[in-house]
């Protein structure tokens, strides 16, 4: 009886065949980089998301909308419908436009997670290895939290000590059953971003563990930048002075010359040359690419536009000689006026707008 009943507790514990569970994927390195290699695929997903995309920019006043092209409503300018309920101060939490950005980056978080519980037991793998893949992973983890945190948090200053709400800052990962974890102050948050990038810089071993450009992937570099930010928010000038200069004598890149600058953001899918980091969009195996920043901000013609462009508020900070105005093309669309279409003053859409994003 006792052999039946181990017999039958082997056979009800086997892996299924057509799917690769958690434990059985993160059991080996090439796992756990597929893993990693899953969540920069997520990560670039959700921070080029047409509603996180465009919301600072919305919030500041430098985007509007563009006309309606064709049908009934030709003309005709309107809310887009992903953003209606934060422009129009309806956004709640049970119907919020950004759910899907909230969702998201707390299963990235999650991803992170299940890497940092999995990396130490690896058997094939070596200690500069293993670092890396807990640098890269703690850097996302961190980097998801600060995002969300810009989000869903006052600023640091809000109240004198910033004990005002922060996050749920997750370091373990979800398990069966319902949890009710509490948001952490805004200091405390602060705290474990900067304790895991802290960690995150102390571990690169600039081992290189995914295939494509490595401006697509954190690295110390880049980490040094991302927590000099972090510090920025925090109004820690010294330690963002340190970090930032840091980078600027250690990463090997210099700022564009200015008269580079135009023809650098011309290229249409390399990063002009003084960025540190880049997420590189999706592209199947011939090449075609999977999403961009273009369904958001894109201008083919005055016949096929997306539904963003730069307003003349934004344009209006540059002055006459800032070659970053030259970035923009101005031109007149249809717009529907007291019931008659018109060529409205010049709407501005960005030139060539890369379709990669940048961070």
């Amino acid at each position: 009886m006792l052999l039946t009943c181990f017999n039958c507790s082997s056979f009800l514990e086997q892996e299924p065949g057509s799917q690769t569970s958690i434990t059985e994927l993160l059991d080996t390195t090439d796992g756990v980089v597929t893993a990693l290699n899953g969540a920069y695929h997520d990560l670039e997903a959700n921070v080029r998301g047409e509603r996180y995309a465009t919301y600072a920019d919305m919030q500041a006043g430098n985007i509007t909308f563009t006309p309606t092209e064709t049908g009934n409503n030709t003309g005709q300018i309107t809310v887009p419908f992903n953003i209606e309920n934060v422009y129009n101060f309806t956004d709640l939490a049970d119907d919020s436009n950004l759910d899907g950005f909230y969702d998201d980056s707390y299963d990235i978080i999650n991803q992170a997670n299940l890497i940092l519980e999995y990396v130490d037991a690896l058997t094939d793998s070596n200690e500069n290895i293993k670092n890396q893949i807990r640098a890269e992973a703690l850097t996302i983890r961190a980097y998801v939290h600060f995002i969300l945190s810009q989000v869903y948090a006052q600023n640091y200053g809000f109240t004198a000590d910033a004990s005002h709400l922060g996050l749920v800052y997750s370091k373990t990962t979800l398990t069966n059953g319902i949890t009710y974890p509490s948001r952490e102050t805004l200091a405390t948050t602060y705290d474990l971003i900067i304790d895991d990038l802290t960690s995150a810089i102390n571990n690169y071993s600039n081992t290189l563990l995914l295939d494509g450009p490595t401006y697509s992937y954190f690295n110390k570099i880049s980490t040094q930048a991302l927590l000099a930010r972090v510090y920025v928010s925090k109004y820690d000038w010294q330690n963002a002075y340190d970090l930032a200069n840091e980078v600027i004598l250690n990463s090997g890149k210099t700022l564009t010359p200015s008269e580079d600058y135009i023809a650098e953001w011309k290229k249409t899918d390399l990063p002009i040359s003084e960025v540190l980091l880049e997420f590189s969009i999706p592209r199947d195996t011939g090449g075609t690419v999977g999403g961009s920043l273009s369904s958001s901000y894109g201008f083919t013609s005055t016949a096929d536009y997306a539904d963003y462009v730069a307003s003349e508020d934004l344009l209006n900070l540059f002055e006459t000689n800032d070659l970053r105005g030259q970035l923009f093309l101005e031109t007149n669309l249809p717009t529907l006026i007291d019931g008659e279409l018109e060529d409205r003053p010049p709407i501005i859409s960005p030139k060539n707008f890369k379709i990669t994003q940048a961070l």
